[in-house]
C-alpha cells in the first residue's frame, strides 16, 4: 500500500454550497464536509433501481435520505474521459481526452478541479483508491493518471487479490485482466481486499480530520472485472437463479453498437452465468464497503462544532457518482452503459 500524508451536476452544486458566499464571508458560512465515493464499472443493478436480484441494502438506503438521478447518463462511455470531465466540470471534447492514456494536465494544465478549488478555500482535501483513472487491476498499488494538484494526502490501497489473480476462473484468457470474463471466490476476509482496504483508510481519514472541514473521496474498484470478491457473497446468488442474458447482434441494433462480436465474446452460456453472477457478487461487496463508510460518516456528524462554544451547523454533503458501465460493454452506448448511477445526499444538522 502506498500512502502519502459524478457528474457535472454533482461538481455544480458543490460549487454552489462553496463559492455562493462571498469570499470575505465565506469563512462565518456553514462549511460541508464532502464525501465522494466513486465505483469503477457499476450499472443500474441495485434494488434502488428495481433489480430483482441485486442485494444491495446500503446503496439502497441512499436514495431514501437524498437525491437519486433516474435519467443522468456518462459524458463518454470509457472511463478516463468521464473521470476527468466530472472532476474538471469539462464536457470530453473539451479536456480533449479520450482515451487511457492521456494526463489532462498535458492538455490543460491549469484548470482547477473539484478537490482542487475545495482546497484552494480551506479546506482539506484527500482521495483513497481510485478517482482519478488508472488501470484496473494492472495499476492497482499506483497512483496511476492522478492529479497531485488535487489532494493534500491519498492512499494507494493494494489487496490480497492482486495475489489471487492466478486462482481466477478465466473464461476470456486471450483478454488481458482489465476487460476479462474472469473471477474468483476468495477465501480472505474482506478487510484484505484492495476494496476492504479503501473502507478502511477512508473511515482513518474521516476519523484523523474531524475537527476541520474536509472533501474526501473514496475510489472503490468493483464492481470491476476480475471479479475477485470473498467467498460469502457468492452464497448469496444461487446460479439457477442467473440467466444469460438474450441480447444477440440479431436483435436489431446496428454494428456499430456492439463493443465486441458477438456481444457474448464467445463465452458459453454457462460461463455468462457465472460471470453474471459474479458481477453481481461484486457489487454486493462494494455495497458491503459502502456500508462500513457510511456508518462510520453517520457516527461523525457530531464531530465538526465539538468543544467549540455557540451554536454551529454540521453539515456533511455525500456524493456517489460511479463511472458507469456494464458487464462486457462498458464502452457500449446502450443504456446499461451509458446510464449513470448518481446519488446525491444532503444533511445539515444544527448542534449546541
Amino acid at each position: 500500500m502506498h500512502r502519502c500524508l459524478g457528474r457535472n451536476l454533482c461538481a455544480t452544486l458543490v460549487f454552489a454550497a462553496l463559492t455562493g458566499p462571498p469570499q470575505a464571508t465565506l469563512a462565518q458560512a456553514p462549511r460541508p464536509n464532502v464525501l465522494l465515493i466513486m465505483a469503477d464499472d457499476l450499472n443500474d443493478d441495485m434494488g434502488t433501481y428495481g433489480h430483482p436480484l441485486a442485494k444491495t441494502p446500503n446503496l439502497d438506503r441512499l436514495p431514501a435520505r437524498g437525491v437519486s438521478l433516474d435519467r443522468a447518463y456518462t459524458q463518454f462511455p470509457l472511463y478516463s474521459p468521464s473521470r476527468f470531465s466530472l472532476l474538471t466540470g469539462l464536457r470530453p471534447d473539451t479536456t480533449r481526452v479520450h482515451d487511457l492514456q492521456t494526463d489532462f494536465r498535458t492538455i490543460l494544465p491549469d484548470v482547477v478541479t473539484l478537490p482542487q478549488m475545495f482546497r484552494r478555500n480551506g479546506y482539506f482535501a484527500a482521495r483513497v483508491g481510485k478517482i482519478y483513472h488508472y488501470g484496473n487491476p494492472g495499476q492497482i498499488g499506483t497512483s496511476g493518471l492522478d492529479d497531485s494538484a488535487s489532494w493534500d494526502a491519498f492512499v494507494n490501497p493494494r489487496g490480497i487479490a492482486k495475489d489471487e489473480e492466478d486462482q481466477l476462473t478465466n473464461f476470456t484468457p486471450a483478454r488481458g485482466l482489465g476487460s476479462a470474463r474472469a473471477y474468483h471466490a476468495s477465501p480472505a476476509v474482506d478487510e484484505k481486499h484492495t476494496d476492504g482496504k479503501v473502507a478502511t483508510e477512508t473511515i482513518a481519514l474521516l476519523e484523523h480530520n474531524k475537527d476541520r472541514p474536509f472533501f474526501i473521496g473514496a475510489g472503490f474498484y468493483r464492481p470491476h472485472c476480475p471479479f475477485i470478491a470473498p467467498r460469502k457473497y457468492f452464497d448469496l446468488y444461487p446460479l439457477e437463479r442467473i440467466a444469460a442474458p438474450a441480447s444477440s447482434p440479431d436483435c436489431g441494433a446496428p454494428p456499430a453498437a456492439w463493443f465486441t462480436t458477438p456481444p457474448h465474446w464467445g463465452v458459453s452460456e454457462q460461463g455468462q452465468r457465472e460471470s453474471i453472477r459474479a458481477y453481481y457478487v461484486s457489487i454486493s461487496f462494494l455495497d458491503a464497503n459502502v456500508g462500513r463508510i457510511l456508518e462510520a460518516l453517520d457516527a461523525c456528524a457530531s464531530w465538526r462544532g465539538t468543544g467549540r462554544s455557540g451554536r454551529r451547523e454540521s453539515p456533511d454533503a455525500r456524493g456517489f457518482s460511479p463511472a458507469s458501465s456494464c458487464p462486457g460493454a462498458n464502452r457500449g452506448c446502450f443504456r446499461g452503459a451509458a446510464f449513470s448511477v448518481t446519488i446525491w445526499k444532503h444533511h445539515v444538522q444544527t448542534r449546541p
